[in-house]
């Protein structure tokens, strides 16, 4: 099983901790620019079971045992995303994710390494195909090739997002 903790900039520090603590094989991968956490994941894609934890996502003792010990293709640990009173929950996100061997080879990088799905232009990168939307790019993938309709949720982790204060102005939400 290959885990990568990837963040850009500086990871959330109770995020680094649980990872050194709990999983020290961890590779901590940067994702600069709009395509490097792309870029990560596919340069990984079809080599082992990858499990994916984002830099802001704090895991527990039991998150990577529950990912060895699962036969499920792809599993989560879900995470409320957002500021109050937005506040959502999100399972399908890649926050903390594994991906199965047989799931990777049977979906190409192609599948989610390309332009935006249609209605969902990215405003950074103009529906290039950047680190935005790639949760749901993949999770669009695996629902096509009908390998899974879910993520199989095994818990929740806690998610540590620092937002700016203008968050819900910048989303038009006030």
């Amino acid at each position: 099983m290959k885990i990568i903790f990837c963040y850009t900039g500086v990871p959330d520090a109770r995020a680094k901790g649980a990872i050194e603590k709990y999983v020290p094989q961890a590779e901590f991968v940067e994702t600069p620019r709009l395509f490097g956490y792309n870029e990560a994941i596919a340069s990984r894609w079809g080599q082992d079971d990858l499990v994916v934890i984002e830099g802001d996502k704090e895991i527990t003792s039991d998150t990577i045992p529950s990912f060895e010990t699962c036969d499920e293709p792809w599993c989560s640990y879900g995470y409320y995303n957002y500021p109050e009173p937005h506040q959502a929950y999100c399972s399908t996100g890649l926050g903390c994710t594994k991906f199965s061997l047989d799931l990777q080879r049977a979906i190409p990088t192609s599948a989610f390494c390309r332009t935006d799905i249609a209605g969902m232009v990215c405003p950074d990168c103009n529906g290039a195909g950047c680190w935005r939307y790639l949760d749901t790019r993949i999770a669009f993938a695996i629902l096509a090739s009908c390998i899974s309709f879910s993520p199989h949720v095994h818990g929740e982790v806690i998610h540590h997002h620092k937002y700016s204060p203008d968050w819900a102005i910048l989303r038009g939400l006030e």
